[in-house]
């Protein structure tokens, strides 16, 4: 929502890439109540190659009443959208504010795999921003009931997905938590160089802008409690009791933050 300037630059670095034809491989723009309208200036602007899902032609708005964002459910309608209507195999999120490099779309038609998942590498750094960015396979993202619609505001609800991919991607589904005993059961991923892309430069008020709770630190918080909550339910333990196991270097490394080990991250 909002982004308009944003997906003007980043649809352009990905369209030049004539691999993304609207036939082979697909681009979807979801369109969450956009005030600037992108869905429609997308669609002038590249016609077929761009398939667009506008929220407003499917729920329109009550007059006066101003949407929420809901990042979760803009991309599980997205997700079901390509599965569904466009019969893709594999899913690839990436935010309006994500420039892509041709090198990178060379790495994810190298590496993506039904067994796997691509992420970029998790770090503290510059490319914090690019965190959102997923390629995951159909048939992965179905069984983990994609993302998680009880996720609010800012933050998390990627990491939640990385979490889940890696827990129960793979797992049996009759034996959710054998994982414990053996962590090769948890879903592998391939970790992308963070110099094939980069995040277009904004401030948090661009971040929070468009949900309730304005303070991004807050937001985060609380969704990172839910994912605590989440990792117990799918494993009968809480993450700081998963200290010092092959699972807690793991799914730090996918959060690339130490909340795991540091039990005042999550309190």
């Amino acid at each position: 929502m909002g982004r308009l300037d944003h997906l003007k630059q980043s649809s352009a670095a990905l369209l030049t890439d004539p691999r993304i034809d609207g036939k082979n491989n697909h681009y979807l723009v979801v369109d969450f109540y956009c005030p600037d309208r992108c869905g429609q200036w997308i669609s002038d602007k590249y016609g077929s190659r761009v398939q667009v899902l506008e929220f407003n032609k499917q729920i329109p708005l009550e007059p006066g009443r101003k949407a929420i964002f809901q990042k979760p459910l803009a991309h599980n309608s997205g997700a079901y959208e390509a599965l569904a209507g466009l019969n893709s195999q594999y899913l690839v999120f990436l935010d309006a504010d994500t420039i892509v490099t041709p090198t990178l779309l060379n790495f994810i038609f190298a590496h993506a795999s039904p067994d796997r998942f691509l992420i970029f590498e998790p770090n503290h750094g510059a490319h914090r921003d690019l965190t959102g960015f997923l390629v995951v396979h159909r048939r992965a993202f179905m069984k983990v009931n994609g993302f998680d619609l009880r996720f609010q505001g800012w933050g998390a609800e990627d990491l939640e997905l990385r979490v889940k991919l890696y827990l129960r991607g793979r797992a049996p589904l009759d034996r959710p938590r054998q994982i414990l005993q053996l962590p090769e059961l948890g879903m592998p991923w391939t970790e992308i160089p963070c110099d094939l892309a980069y995040s277009i430069p904004h401030d948090d008020d661009r971040r929070t802008g468009n949900y309730h709770e304005k303070d991004k630190d807050i937001s985060h918080g609380k969704n990172l409690n839910l994912l605590c909550n989440n990792v117990y339910e799918w494993l009968g333990l809480h993450p700081v009791d998963l200290q010092g196991t092959p699972l807690s270097s793991r799914i730090q490394r996918l959060l690339g933050m130490d909340l795991i080990l540091n039990p005042k991250s999550f309190e």
